[in-house]
């Protein structure tokens, strides 16, 4: 059933009864005008609120509307409401329409609808398909490839992708198709389809555009489509294709001008015709024939625009090889077609002669193809022959010029070439070709190109031997090899070539001036060599006989070439060559360049018969060694070597330190050679750079350990090597896996890993003497002074390649005897005491590597007493009786007391361990026997032994079960004679201080009984008042005294007065002696003696006056120290000594400051710097505060000179250092600068207005500009690392790290404390200087970097500063309202505003100070935004003064609201203002005190005084009268 659409706007049919591209009785139509659909005949709300949408301009709101339709039609449940013949009538008008929208979207969302339309509905659709399958069809041909794309899939899809399917729609809707053709064509224009009150003229032209291509492509694809698969059906409809060929709207398409659309449509209508011209060409009939004809020939004009050399050209480049086809197709069926255009012939000759614009090279092909065929040009014409000639010439040199140096311009040439060559064969005027061609030869010689050897192959087949003779004779040195390929293909003579060229290179070679390196003779001889033309054999022989004479510094490389060549050819004479190359070798040895023969050797076909034969190259070989400089290999050839060449050679590498590269020579030419090899590694350290340092090092590995069961000084060679390499280098994974398994496979090889004597070779290393300071850090403690002890002993040189060999033995998967792992656990705790005792700048090796390396070992050591218990072991020790071997080997009697010192740090270590873990009944030990026997010993290893148990039993000591004991060891020291207080004092010192000094007691822990201690006591002093006290060997009884004294000082029980005592006479007896430096081991003295202060001080058993006494020895001894090497038990007793330092006044560092600061200067250690810093900061700041009450006491006129910061802290910043984070000593400079800004921005703090002036005076204005410079210097360097994201969050987070920084080292990384430090000098500065840094930043010249300054600042620096004004200002305002109720305070946090409000007449008048987000670089503003009862100018005045306060001089934002206030309120009380400035409160607080006696004004002082400096005079201002003070 059909029916019209009641709701149309309008009915139109056309003269085939159809409406428009309707055929259901409603119209449809492509334009904006007719066919417009009533979305309100449709139900379903929904739809009718999409079609409504879809009605809309916009085309978002139609993309939308769109996409919604399509997710409404892919659901199955919709279908019933789709079905409905009002919804699929809106759908069909209003699809036309959709499918030429201006945006890709709303078109392919349009053909998507279509298709699920037609997929979905089905039978229900069937009757709309005429309707709408043209509009479809013209998706596929869209100008967009994503419509193109996206409508191709979806209109498979809907036809199940069945191909047949889709090609059947095409034929059964032909005539629709044409329709649709014919309205487009014949009946829509450009303003019929877009409204230009909405659309731009060139989107509607290009709307159009599409629209037009889309379709005739679409009949263009009906018509190959239709005949080729099924004619029958086509054939019906002849007659609408007749017509459609006849549409002169059609062909007036064919228009070529710039526009790139125009042009596409152009080749589409090409495309058209050629199809129809092959499918099916009858359905162009006559008219169609003349139309076309007349239509096509006058679009040819366009060439007259074309200038094939101007690159506009390129634009018309797409359409030449379409004409020029299609030009071909007419030609073939319709003979004669230009008779229907006059000028035909010159417009196709104007085609011509634009060439081929670089299009595609087959335009030649083509061209062939056209002037075969066509009529319009007759080339047996002499005019018209001549025109073509002259274009295809032209063409040649155009392609040539244009596309020579273009990797795919060869095939242009080379066509146009041999098209060229083509053409003009045909003439009928032979001599004139041959004319031509001689010229075109002469042409294609010139060229220098790979593509000449092309060129030349084409011309072979049309030029004769004449013509190639010709331009031998006339040739060009530059063109010899074009020549030569010339004259070898077409075989022509060239002994005239030869005779010329070599006649020519004999005469410039006698002028040693002359460059002969370019001579064509060398081209022309190799060419004849390489070709093996035995012709001109005696001409050859002639050339190689004089080769050698024409070698030149500059010039080696082509003859001995061209000789290599002569060896191999057919015209080779060894009489002639032997006597060339005795020649060639004296020529070389005279320009010292006998390594480029040499290189070359390899490639003479009678190499062997050269070395054996040649005396000239024998003696030549023999010369090279010794000057051969390694930067070629060819002496390494296996032709070349032998025993006494390989040796000479690594000689000669060695002195040149270039064995590396022997080394791979070598390797690649002779590592089959094993008689070569081993005597190579024997006679040289070749092993020593092949094993560990080359690339090579798998194969030669492999080599040398293949010979190590029958050649043992090749294994020992190995290994010397292997410790060798470990010792200077360190030993990467792969060796030690490499070695490991080598020892696994060969378990012999450990001998030879593991020297026979290890223990000799550690003392060897070591030395017999332990360092005495050791004591401050090590397991045994003080317990060291049982041994042989000395300062300063620690050979830390020698002790690193002991070092370095044992962790890579350590470290390999290797399990080594117990004794071999007991050595390597020595070397360990060396290890750990190098670590300690050295400087860390000067340590050769990392700290995580030997803590790596005392952990493996430690855990290897360990698993040895993993089953054992503590008491076993210690009842073990004691019976002197030994289960465990490893053991024994730790405790048994050793002559060496650095074995001695350092198995028993590893028993202490293994007995902690196993006491920790176990919690031993230590009371079924027999300690009492064990004690006893120690006391009696005279073996200070069997004691040291002892005492390391003791000192692991610790505070288990305290049991009433050793009380005996240990008063029987202290009464032990009682009694003794003189002479043995520094040896059986000393051990049983030792002993005792393991009772009392091991652990943490119990606080009614009392060690000896009273009388007893009073005797001990009583027996020190007796000590101390001897003559043994001050014998050098005494030292080691005081050391253990001050240990001794401390221990039982920092026990709870209540001490005697005479012990008190004692432990102030040591200690003061011990400081005095440090003081006067009269004692070896003063660092150890110092410690010992400041933990008893200590101890002392916090036990409250100090009297004032002593521990000033003392803390006066301790600075001065702090003040004089100057270490030579810091090291860790400098830091140690630096930390002790900081704790003193802490406490003692800051007044009496006051009185030593300059030394301080010269110490702080003179300092080179960094760490150290630290605590000096932070007390001359203390003092900075103490001084500062009286200054600044001394300054405000001062007077004008007084001298203050004295009032500034001190200059040797400035001249410590004058020069900015340089700074690289990845080199730690420019860290440090950088670091120490910073710290020095910290001392001179401390004198800022809580300083008065004036006297910060003051500073920023003396740092700006006399120190050129300091501020100004430290402020870019730090911007900058912030700048540098302001990007990284992860140092950000952290500092954003914890704006506390920046602010407060302190001195003490709280961050590991050196350059995040650099970047730290920085933030917070940036912070400070900014805080300190005030408006200086908002006149710094406007400054700034570069925009970028002043934008990065603003944003790091208002990010990281400015919430700081806001945040701590506005609770300062918060803290004090209540000062200011709590003494007036009329004033009113406000403060809002998030706009950073305070607002004071005061009432005037129950009026608020109010004053606003806000801070900017980017303060302090933009000022704080003065803002007046209520107003009562003053004049404006007034007001205005104030509001400046209140500015000033702040902008100039740095005042804070409460003294700005005083002095405004002090203002308001004089005004009020009837005060008179000061007529300059209209305020009545001077910024220095004074009144208008001056009166003109003539107009009765009054002024302030000071502004009167800048008004009479200014204006020169001293007249009133106002009335100019002379002004009369009173």
């Amino acid at each position: 059933m059909s029916f019209g659409n009641p709701f149309a706007s309008s009915v139109y049919e056309d003269e085939s009864g159809t409406s428009g591209l309707g055929y259901n009785g409603f119209e449809v139509s492509l334009n904006y005008i007719s066919g417009l659909p009533d979305p309100n005949i449709v139900s379903n709300s929904s739809l009718k609120l999409i079609f409504k949408s879809l009605l809309k301009r916009d085309d978002t709101t139609k993309e939308k509307a769109l996409n919604e339709l399509t997710s409404y039609a892919a659901l199955k449940e919709n279908q019933p409401e789709l079905k409905d013949d009002l919804v699929l009538i809106t759908w069909v008008q209003l699809y036309p329409k959709l499918s030429i929208s201006e945006s890709k979207a709303v078109r392919s969302l349009a053909h998507h609808v279509q298709t699920l339309f037609i997929s979905n509905l089905q039978k229900s659709y069937a009757k709309y398909l005429q309707d709408t399958i043209p509009i479809l069809l013209t998706g596929l041909y869209d100008l967009d490839t994503s419509v193109v794309n996206s409508t191709t899939k979806h209109l498979q899809a809907a036809f199940n992708n069945d191909q047949n399917k889709v090609n059947n729609v095409w034929i059964l809707f032909q005539t629709q198709i044409l329709n649709f053709a014919d309205q487009v064509l014949n009946k829509e224009t450009i303003d019929s389809l877009s409204d230009d009150r909405f659309v731009a003229r060139d989107e509607a032209e290009l709307k159009y555009l599409r629209l037009v291509n889309a379709t005739i492509s679409v009949v263009n694809y009906l018509i190959q489509l239709g005949f080729t698969t099924n004619p029958t059906k086509m054939e019906k409809n002849l007659e609408l294709y007749y017509k459609f060929f006849t549409y002169e709207n059609l062909w007036h398409l064919l228009l070529v001008n710039t526009n790139l659309n125009n042009q596409r449509i152009y080749k589409t209508l090409l495309s058209l015709l050629n199809s129809t011209l092959k499918n099916r060409p009858d359905l162009i009939t006559d008219k169609a024939w003349k139309l076309i004809s007349k239509r096509f020939l006058k679009s040819l004009t366009f060439t007259k625009k074309v200038d094939s050399k101007s690159q506009n050209s390129v634009i018309y480049s797409s359409l030449v090889i379409p004409i020029l086809s299609t030009l071909i197709n007419l030609e073939k069926n319709k003979p004669g077609f230009q008779e229907y255009d006059k000028s035909a012939k010159e417009r196709v000759v104007g085609l011509l002669k634009i060439g081929s614009l670089n299009s595609d090279a087959i335009y030649y092909t083509l061209l062939q193809s056209f002037l075969t065929l066509t009529s319009i040009i007759d080339l047996q014409d002499e005019v018209e022959s001549k025109t073509i000639e002259n274009i295809l010439y032209d063409d040649f040199k155009s392609e040539v010029s244009k596309n020579l140096r273009f990797r795919n311009g060869a095939s242009f040439i080379i066509n146009s070439l041999s098209l060229y060559l083509t053409i003009v064969t045909k003439f009928q005027d032979k001599s004139q070709t041959e004319k031509l061609l001689g010229n075109i030869t002469h042409e294609v010689l010139q060229i220098k190109s790979p593509v000449t050897s092309q060129l030349t192959g084409i011309l072979s087949k049309y030029v004769k031997p004449e013509i190639v003779q010709k331009e031998i004779l006339e040739t060009n040195p530059d063109n010899v090899n074009n020549i030569l390929s010339l004259s070898t293909k077409t075989a022509t003579p060239i002994d005239e070539l030869l005779s010329k060229s070599f006649d020519s290179l004999k005469i410039k070679s006698e002028d040693e001036s002359q460059d002969i390196s370019k001579e064509p003779a060398f081209t022309i001889y190799e060419h004849i060599i390489n070709s093996n033309i035995t012709d001109y054999s005696t001409q050859v022989n002639e050339f190689i006989d004089e080769l050698p004479s024409f070698v030149s510094t500059n010039f080696i490389d082509q003859p001995i070439r061209i000789l290599i060549k002569y060896a191999e050819s057919d015209l080779f004479s060894e009489e002639v060559f032997y006597e060339s190359f005795e020649t060639l070798i004296l020529k070389l040895e005279y320009i010292n360049a006998t390594s480029h023969l040499l290189n070359r050797l390899d490639s003479f076909k009678n190499r062997d018969e050269l070395l054996q034969n040649s005396s000239g190259l024998k003696k030549l070989l023999k010369d090279s060694i010794s000057k051969y400089d390694f930067t070629s290999d060819y002496l390494f050839k296996p032709y070349f070597t032998n025993p006494t060449t390989i040796i000479n050679l690594y000689n000669v590498a060695d002195q040149q330190e270039k064995v590396p590269i022997f080394v791979d020579y070598y390797w690649r030419y002779n590592s089959e050679d094993d008689e070569l090899f081993c005597l190579l590694s024997r006679q040289t350290n070749f092993l020593d750079h092949a094993l560990w340092r080359s690339p090579l090092a798998i194969p030669v590995h492999k080599k040398v350990e293949s010979f190590f069961p029958k050649h043992a000084d090749l294994r020992t060679k190995f290994f010397t090597s292997l410790r060798q390499h470990v010792v200077d280098n360190g030993a990467s994974l792969e060796i030690e896996n490499h070695i490991t398994n080598l020892l696994d496979q060969n378990p012999d090889l450990v001998k030879e890993i593991i020297p026979d004597n290890y223990t000799k070779t550690i003392t060897e290393a070591y030395g017999e003497v332990i360092d005495s300071r050791l004591a401050l850090g090590n397991p045994l403690q003080s317990n060291i002074y049982i041994l042989n002890t000395e300062e300063n002993s620690f050979k830390a040189e020698e002790v690193v390649s002991l070092i370095k060999y044992a962790q890579f033995l350590d470290n390999m998967a290797y399990e080594f005897k117990p004794e071999v792992v007991l050595n390597f656990n020595v070397i360990s705790e060396i290890a750990a005491d190098y670590e300690f005792l050295v400087d860390e700048s000067k340590s050769k090796f990392s700290s995580d590597s030997l803590l790596q390396f005392q952990r493996i070992s430690n855990e290897k050591f360990n698993s040895f007493f993993a089953n054992e218990s503590f008491n076993s072991l210690v009842s073990q020790i004691i019976s002197g009786e030994f289960s465990n071997d490893l053991l024994r080997l730790l405790v048994e009697p050793n002559s060496s007391s650095v074995f001695s010192f350092y198995h028993n740090r590893l028993l202490k270590h293994v007995l902690s361990a196993l006491f920790n873990a176990q919690s031993p009944k230590v009371t079924e030990l027999d300690i009492d026997g064990y004690v006893k026997k120690g006391i009696r010993s005279k073996d200070s290893s069997f004691l040291l032994s002892l005492t390391t148990v003791l000192s692991v039993l610790g505070s288990s000591l305290a049991d009433l079960q050793y009380e005996r004991l240990r008063n029987l060891v202290g009464s032990e020291l009682i009694g003794l004679r003189p002479i043995e207080i520094n040896t059986e004092g000393l051990k049983k010192l030792s002993i005792l201080n393991n009772f009392v000094g091991s652990g943490d007691f119990d606080s009614d822990f009392v060690p000896f009984q009273p009388q007893r201690f009073n005797m001990i006591i009583n027996e020190v002093n007796k000590w101390l008042e001897s003559d043994v006290a001050f014998e050098p060997e005494f030292v080691f009884v005081r050391l253990q005294l001050l240990q001794f004294l401390t221990s039982i000082n920092g026990l709870e029980f209540e001490k005697t007065e005479n012990f008190v005592e004692l432990s102030i006479r040591v200690l003061q007896d011990t400081i005095g002696i440090v003081s006067v430096g009269e004692e070896d081991r003063s660092l150890e003295l110092k410690y010992y003696s400041l933990k008893l202060y200590l101890t002392l001080e916090k036990r409250g058993l100090l009297e004032k006056s002593t521990a000033t006494d003392l803390q006066s020895e301790i600075l001065e001894f702090f003040i004089n120290e100057n270490y030579k090497e810091v090291n860790r038990p400098v830091f140690i007793y630096n930390n002790l000594l900081n704790r003193i330092l802490n406490k003692i006044p800051t007044k009496q560092f006051g009185e030593r400051y300059s030394e301080l600061f010269t110490k702080f200067q003179n300092s080179t250690n960094f760490e150290l710097k630290r605590p000096l810093l932070q007390i001359i900061s203390r003092v900075i700041i103490a001084r500062q505060q009286d200054l600044v009450i001394e300054f405000e006491l001062s007077k004008d006129g007084d001298d203050l000179s004295n009032f500034k910061i001190p200059q040797n802290l400035i001249d410590n910043v004058l020069k900015v250092p340089e700074f690289d984070e990845d080199d730690l000593e420019e860290e440090k400079k950088l670091i120490n600068y910073l710290w020095n800004w910290v001392l001179i921005l401390l004198n800022f703090k809580d300083i008065t207005l004036r006297l910060r002036a003051l500073y920023i005076n003396q740092l700006q204005t006399e120190n050129d500009e300091l501020i100004t410079k430290f402020l870019n210097f730090i911007s900058l360097l912030i700048n540098g690392f302001s990007d990284d994201k992860e140092f950000n969050q952290k500092i954003s987070n914890d704006h506390d790290s920046f602010i407060n920084y302190g001195f003490e080292n709280s961050v590991d990384d050196l350059v995040v404390e650099v970047r730290l430090l920085s933030i917070h000098l940036f912070y400070t500065i900014l805080t300190s200087i005030g408006s200086s840094a908002s006149n710094w930043f406007n400054d700034i010249k570069d925009r970028n970097f002043k934008a990065r300054v603003e944003q790091f600042t208002s990010k990281f620096i400015s919430p700081s500063l806001i945040n701590h004004k506005l609770n300062d200002f918060e803290s004090k305002s209540t000062s200011l309202t709590s003494k007036d109720d009329n004033l009113k305070i406000k403060i809002n946090r998030i706009t950073n505003e305070m607002k004071a409000s005061y009432l005037i007449d129950e009026q608020y008048l109010e004053v606003v100070f806000k801070i900017p987000i980017t303060f302090p670089l933009n000022n704080i503003e003065v803002l007046g935004p209520s107003r009562v009862g003053v004049k404006e100018q007034q007001w205005k005045a104030w509001l400046l003064s209140s500015q000033r306060i702040i902008s100039l001089q740095n005042g804070e934002i409460l003294e700005s609201l005083e002095y405004f206030l002090k203002n308001v309120s004089f005004h009020f009380k009837g005060f008179e203002e000061c007529a300059i400035c209209y305020s009545i409160l001077h910024q220095d607080n004074s009144l208008p005190s001056k009166t003109c006696s003539t107009c009765k004004n009054k002024f302030h002082a000071g502004c009167l005084y800048k008004w009479f400096k200014s204006s020169g005079g001293n007249t009133c201002p106002l009335c100019r009268s002379t002004f009369n003070f009173r």
